[in-house]
């Protein structure tokens, strides 16, 4: 337990604390006491009037006089608690019933007391007494009575004498409070009085005294505060009297502040070194978070392209998946402070709409199956595939969408539907797309809506806590969609499910196409398509028709049973039989049920199962299927089981290969342009170089700013690649003479490439004339675009195919090995000389190379030791340089081995 700070609050709390615990447990005592005696005399009440009432029905119960019982039970119903009165005879016949009107809705807030109507001791008889008939009358009873009371009014006392009760220990507290804070303030205020004195008296105020107003032991203390102020006084009056002894002390104390002075600058240059390093951590961090992820990806990719069968296959893909998701995650967490800082950036790159909703959704068709849920995808004809924008951002805002519907969702569909915008501003080579997220779950209130799309807010704490969460998901969605120009937003009623759905404009790429047009069916086949789940059966029917397929729905299994016996004989001509199951009929009894209809038949039978588990699809086949899907299915996961159940070939391939394509964009038509590019890394040139011929680019390069500002000084350029560090001149300080000469460049496009922007770079390079900035490595495509939007070129055929990649990577590497004893020994002279600025620049230099030729851990290497000398660090400089050197000798001593000659 924390105690309270403060004298004064901990009077307050010894005070408080036994009043309010006494006050409480007697006034809850007395209210439970109260609440029982008044249930308990309801209870007795209760039984007294239906014993009263069987007495006085004696007569009229043997007699069977109803009229009379009838009276009896409506002169009971004058009490106002009774409800009701039910009159019974000895076999348990209802002879009189009365109730207040109108009757009560629910009797189970009805209280029920009975009694037994017994005969009076006095034999009656026309023949004398007979003494068993009177002890029969004596032991059996007659009849019973019922009285139903209601405890409305009990209720209302024990409602009252609950407040009471409150009301008592409210004011019991109440007054406790008081009597604390003026019993504190009566104890502690002299205390406080004596800290400012002494607080006073440490600031040198000498005069200061404490007033004595106290007794006791307060007293004692305030008369001895004021001795001692008194002497202090004297004291410091003899002090001045002696000024050489104070002159001298003066002396000591300046030598003694000057000493700090230094220590304090030294710590000073410590704190901002900290400062540094800090910075520099937090800079290294998402790219250390990132390297095994990316790593991951990568080498999953790889195995990708080796030979593996259907089920290595498909648990690497799910690698991949879960991989990509785990990263996702990360990035999450690092878009905050991205998006804070202002610093999040898009990416504009070709890519698959359908890919994309695809991929987002297998990735949480697992939580919803294991939910019981339909996950729905519909995606109509009409939207175009083949975009431009950052697919990442799009797959990150619609995995958030999804995996909250699902969250918040106990039973029914999760639904994503994709369509067209009607949008008048949307230019013409542009598409306007709405994604909506819809789901039978909980719902939201307006109120809760509110609070939807803010960072660390949720609609409702208590669903936190349930279902989990942090809030930012919603907020860096709202962001990420408004920064790619579209909208946010929701529609929701409690207990009805929600609706979030987003906008969203994107660029169509010149080659894209409908999803319809891209493959037909040999023949027009009859498909027999069967789903409970109306918007599921229509998800997999668009795609049907699209190919020219014929498709005879059915939505009931009564239905289906009609049409199995129609196939059966021959009145209804189909090809294949394609089926939906849900989580609820998707065990195995009624998946066999559902095979027996049709597989006597022997047509084709395709299943669509709610799981993603391969022993669960196997166990589906066994029972007779002859496929099974996970559902919702990809659309060329559909269609190739299709095309191998009827016995199709497939188009263009010899066998089906799951779409994990990303378009490639055409490249420019650039012939008959002339571009200037410097750089003195000679790998660099050779690869850009590589890569601007294969576009028809007419290419000059200069090896260092001297040479580049003469060839730009004497030959116009449609572009202008520099380097930004280059020995001699670096790339801004051309940038600036071109600027503001007079030469034939003055208004060409400049762009800058550097390995890395320190804080403060970007800025600087564009305030010198540059017009963007590259980071390397710099991708194909990005060059392309790059190119195309500053020469004002358009698509176009290319006039011949650039070398294999790993081809043009091998030649680059191996010039590098050729140049890395050079770069060696220069990166040793620096390092030697502590000529941190040159070391800096070779660094980069050997960073830029590396990471053209795809050389992760020297590029690695060179990038620490390139920040560290930046940062000036000795120690730190010192374990990047070895690291270097150990990079390099490791790539010189595979070179050595692999010369002819060299020992195996």
């Amino acid at each position: 337990m924390i105690l309270p700070r403060g004298i004064r609050n901990r009077i307050l709390l010894a005070a408080l604390l036994p009043a309010v615990t006494i006050a409480a447990v007697l006034g809850s005592y007395f209210a439970h006491t109260r609440i029982e005696d008044l249930n308990a005399a309801l209870r007795d009440r209760g039984q007294a009037v239906a014993e009263q009432l069987a007495a006085a029905a004696e007569y009229g119960v043997f007699i069977r006089y109803r009229q009379l019982l009838n009276g009896l039970a409506e002169a009971a119903l004058k009490d106002p608690d009774v409800i009701r009165i039910r009159i019974y005879d000895s076999n348990r016949t209802l002879l009189a019933e009365a109730q207040r009107t109108p009757p009560p809705e629910d009797d189970s807030q009805l209280l029920l007391f009975r009694a037994d109507i017994h005969a009076s001791d006095i034999s009656i008889g026309d023949f004398g007494a007979e003494e068993d008939a009177g002890q029969n009358l004596q032991t059996k009873p007659i009849g019973q009575v019922e009285i139903s009371l209601s405890n409305a009014a009990t209720e209302a006392r024990q409602l009252q004498a609950l407040l009471t009760s409150l009301l008592i220990t409210l004011s019991v507290i109440l007054a406790s409070i008081l009597f604390a804070l003026k019993i504190s303030r009566s104890v502690a205020q002299p205390i406080v009085d004596l800290t400012r004195v002494v607080e006073a008296l440490g600031t040198g105020d000498l005069r200061a005294r404490a007033e004595a107003r106290s007794t006791g032991e307060l007293g004692t203390l305030e008369q001895g505060i004021n001795a001692m102020a008194a002497e202090l006084e004297n004291v410091h009056a003899e002090l001045q009297e002696q000024v050489e002894q104070a002159t001298a002390d003066l002396r000591e104390t300046l030598e003694a502040v000057e000493i700090q002075n230094v220590e304090l600058d030294l710590a000073r240059k410590r704190a901002l070194q900290a400062s540094r390093d800090k910075t520099e951590f937090l800079a290294s961090m998402s790219h250390e978070i990132r390297t095994p992820m990316n790593g991951l990806l990568g080498f999953v990719d790889l195995l990708l392209r080796t030979p593996l069968n259907e089920e290595q296959r498909d648990y690497t893909t799910t690698i991949r998946k879960s991989a990509t998701n785990l990263l996702v995650i990360v990035n999450d967490i690092l878009d905050l402070s991205k998006i804070e800082s202002g610093k999040l950036s898009l990416e504009v790159a070709p890519f698959d709409l359908r890919e994309a909703l695809e991929d987002s959704v297998d990735l949480m068709a697992p939580v919803a199956h294991q939910k019981g849920l339909e996950l729905v995808l519909l995606i109509y004809g009409d939207v175009p595939l083949q975009l431009y924008g950052d697919s990442n951002r799009i797959r990150q805002v619609l995995l958030n969408l999804v995996g909250n519907a699902i969250k918040f969702t106990s039973s029914g569909s999760v639904v994503v539907r994709v369509m067209l915008e009607d949008d008048a501003d949307c230019p013409s080579d542009h598409t306007s797309l709405r994604i909506s997220i819809t789901d039978t779950g909980i719902g939201m209130t307006d109120e809760q809506q509110s609070r939807l799309f803010q960072a660390f807010s949720q609609a409702d704490a208590s669903l936190t806590r349930r279902f989990g969460g942090t809030g930012l998901g919603l907020f860096i969605s709202r962001r990420l969609i408004e920064q790619m120009g579209g909208s946010i937003g929701v529609e929701s009623q409690p207990a009805e499910g929600s609706t979030f759905w987003f906008t969203l404009k994107c660029p169509l790429q010149a080659e894209g196409e409908l999803p319809d047009d891209e493959i037909r069916a040999p023949r027009r086949a009859r498909i027999l398509l069967f789903d409970t789940h109306p918007l599921a059966r229509l998800a997999v029917r668009h795609p049907l028709e699209a190919w020219g397929l014929e498709v005879i729905e059915i939505e009931d299994k009564v239905r289906l049973q009609e049409a199995a016996a129609r196939v059966a004989d021959g009145r209804l001509d189909i090809d294949l039989i394609l089926i939906g199951l849900s989580s609820q009929t998707s065990d195995d009894p009624q998946i066999a049920e559902l095979l027996a209809l049709f597989k006597p038949d022997g047509r084709p039978l395709l299943l669509l199962i709610n799981s993603v588990e391969r022993e669960r699809l196997k166990k589906v086949v066994e029972l007779g299927a002859d496929a099974c899907l996970p559902k919702p299915p990809r659309r060329e996961s559909l269609r190739s089981t299709l095309w191998q159940l009827l016995g199709w070939a497939e188009p263009g391939s010899g066998g089906f290969v799951e779409r994990r394509r990303t378009p490639r964009p055409e490249m420019p038509d650039l012939r008959g342009a002339h571009i200037l590019l410097a750089d003195d890394n000679e790998i660099n040139r050779r690869l850009i170089t590589l890569q601007l011929k294969s576009l028809g680019v007419q290419v000059d390069s200069a090896v260092d700013g001297t040479e580049a500002l003469r060839l730009a000084n004497h030959r116009r350029y449609d572009l202008i690649l520099l380097d930004v560090h280059m020995p001699g001149m670096n790339g801004d300080e051309i940038c600036r003479r071109l600027r503001e000469g007079d030469g034939p460049n003055r208004r060409t496009p400049i762009i800058a490439l550097t390995a890395n922007i320190f804080s403060g770079d970007n800025e600087r390079l564009r305030g010198s004339g540059i017009d963007e900035v590259l980071i390397k490595p710099v991708s194909e495509y990005r060059l392309w675009e790059v190119i195309r939007r500053w020469t004002h070129r358009h698509a176009g055929p290319p006039p011949e195919k650039a070398g294999r990649h790993q081809e043009v990577i091998a030649t680059l590497r191996e010039g590098l090995r050729r140049e890395l004893p050079e770069q060696r020994l220069a990166l040793v002279q620096a390092y030697q000389k502590r000529d941190w600025d040159l070391l800096q620049a070779e660094a980069h230099k050997l960073r830029g190379s590396a990471a053209y030729c795809q050389l992760a851990l020297l590029e690695k290497a060179a990038a620490s030791l390139e920040e560290t000398s930046h940062a000036g660090n000795p120690a730190a400089v010192e374990a990047a340089f070895h690291l270097a050197m150990q990079a390099i000798d490791e790539l010189l001593e595979e070179a050595r081995s692999q010369e002819p000659g060299a020992r195996s």
